[in-house]
């Protein structure tokens, strides 16, 4: 199921820092910015697109590009895969999706994602695979 309005924005930069505050209270290391332009960056990379098009099609493709985004800028100084799982969880579920993923599948990805092993398409394939649909958001 597709989101009604795929450039509308799930997830704001206030809530993007407090997920990282939280995985960096839950898992440990260190908060803070490192750079706050490529955060906004990944967090308007999923809304992307021309005119009203978007570049993401599905609310996967969507959290995907979110999930890549947060992992390969390194915009924290600490937790940034951590944080990444939870925003690409946190925007799925905006979009009444849950993960069904188990932590380990959810750390080799965000593994794979940081070593450019997984590409755009199969991480959001990954996290499709990995989810169910709850309601209509």
């Amino acid at each position: 199921m597709q989101s009604s309005d795929p450039l509308r924005p799930l997830l704001s930069l206030a809530q993007l820092v407090f997920l990282h505050t939280v995985a960096v209270a839950e898992f440990g290391g260190s908060e803070g910015i490192r750079d706050r332009g490529l955060l906004e960056s990944a967090l308007a990379r999923p809304l992307s697109g021309f005119g009203a098009v978007s570049s993401y099609t599905t609310p996967f493709s969507r959290a995907a590009a979110l999930m890549e985004g947060l992992i390969q800028n390194h915009d924290f100084v600490d937790g940034n895969k951590r944080t990444a799982v939870m925003a690409a969880a946190f925007w799925l579920e905006k979009d009444g999706y849950i993960l069904t993923a188990s932590q380990d599948l959810l750390v080799e990805t965000a593994l794979a994602v940081a070593s450019h092993r997984l590409s755009l398409d199969d991480l959001a394939s990954r996290l499709e695979e990995n989810a169910a649909y709850v309601q209509e958001a």
